[in-house]
């Protein structure tokens, strides 16, 4: 057993002492500090591991998209050159077609009129599952689109049900 100081008097006692033998003060209980630093990392190791978890589901799809390609019988056609099959009409309306995720769970849809470049903004709340994004409003829930690696496909909206590609912009 090894010897330790009262923190009272100072005088030397057994580290297993429940007073010490000098002045009769109580011993303080001492936690090994080894101990303390070891739970403090796990804890730390722990809280890094949910943090990186939950942020990188969401933070994989925060950010803008826009169409990148389509999928057709004619294999994938770039959003630059869809006009010379579509026309002019479907690419430049399109070419407007963007998504924004941002990290409250919130989406916002920038819809094509098809009576020019501009925009109807939609804004949904979304959800990940899986490799899944479901987008609700209103009281109804679609799978909108499913994450493929560095892409979206887009499902359930509008004409591009699984044609559409979109690539963060």
């Amino acid at each position: 057993m090894s010897l330790i100081n009262c923190y009272e008097c100072n005088h030397e006692m057994p580290d297993g002492a429940k007073s010490c033998p000098n002045c009769g003060c109580k011993a303080k209980k001492t936690i090994d500090k080894k101990i303390i630093i070891g739970v403090c990392i796990a804890v730390a190791v722990i809280a890094l591991i949910i943090f990186f978890v939950v942020r990188s589901k969401s933070s994989s799809v925060v950010g803008e998209w826009a169409i990148d390609h389509y999928i057709t019988e004619n294999g994938e056609i770039k959003q630059d050159d869809i006009g010379e099959y579509y026309g002019e009409q479907f690419q430049t309306a399109n070419s407007a077609f963007t998504v924004v995720f941002d990290n409250n769970g919130k989406a916002t849809l920038n819809l094509p009129t098809y009576e020019g470049i501009e925009t109807v903004g939609r804004e949904c709340d979304y959800e990940i599952k899986d490799n899944d994004i479901f987008l609700s409003a209103n009281g109804d829930r679609i799978r909108a689109f499913e994450i493929k690696g560095d892409t979206l496909i887009v499902y359930g909206i509008s004409a591009f049900d699984g044609n559409a590609v979109l690539k963060k912009k």
